[in-house]
């Protein structure tokens, strides 16, 4: 016969063990929701969060910080391509709450390309192999 002793957490709530965990106990629902907060979340938001973050860290990574602004400066060596179109070499992003600005030079004029973070489908980072 199984286990059915139930563990008092230091929040004070009864949790059931895992075998038989299952919406009907609503503190064991309370207790997660306190120890991951993104379950709050509707599951598309949950998604559209961690698709902003990733994409986050991908320009994160492509780039560094302009000193004295929140912008940041491809890398040395890395170029950039957003929704397999144009390839971004000496550019400067901009990572803001509802778009991404990628500023470059052309023929003597600053360009400014704006993406809707929702409608970013991919990243591809290009750099050079270091010998």
């Amino acid at each position: 016969m199984q286990d059915m002793n139930f563990k008092i957490l230091f929040s004070g709530c009864a949790v059931a063990p895992r075998s038989i965990i299952s919406p009907a106990y609503p503190c064991l629902k309370h207790h997660l929701d306190s120890l991951y907060p993104q379950r709050r979340l509707p599951l598309n938001e949950r998604m559209e969060t961690m698709k902003k973050a990733t994409l986050e860290k991908i320009f994160e990574y492509a780039s560094m910080p302009l000193h004295g602004t929140l912008s940041r400066k491809l890398r040395k060596d890395i170029s950039v391509q957003i929704n397999e179109e144009k390839i971004y070499t000496a550019a400067t992003l901009f990572l803001g709450e509802e778009f991404v600005r990628i500023t470059e030079t052309e023929k003597a004029l600053a360009v400014n390309t704006y993406y809707d973070w929702e409608h970013i489908t991919s990243v591809r980072t290009i750099a050079k192999l270091q010998e």
